[in-house]
């Protein structure tokens, strides 16, 4: 697919099929479905999702070897503190990420 660009289409059913994507779903769904996601992650501690968008940038500049061992060093460090900012959520939020 990176290499050939526009010259070749996925399509939603054959991306779901190959698992590309994990659901399919209407376009008159699409945005209420991305805002359920996008509120999904908002509820994520705020270190770890900072965490995992730094590795993802950081790892498109270096080979794959050094970036798996960066990625990993992201996800060592935003461990502990998504952690303690859980900790310092009010206690409903905690209660909605421990279930």
């Amino acid at each position: 697919m990176a290499l050939t660009g526009n010259d070749e289409r996925v399509t939603a059913i054959t991306a779901l099929r190959i698992g590309l994507v994990t659901e399919v779903v209407e376009r008159t769904e699409l945005w209420s479905r991305a805002h359920e996601l996008a509120s999904g992650i908002a509820r994520f501690p705020r270190a770890a999702t900072e965490g995992t968008v730094r590795a993802i940038w950081d790892s498109l500049d270096r080979p794959y070897r050094a970036a798996m061992e960066q990625g990993l060093i992201y996800t060592r460090l935003g461990n502990p503190l998504g952690v303690a900012e859980l900790a310092e959520a009010p206690p409903e939020r905690r209660e909605q990420r421990l279930r």
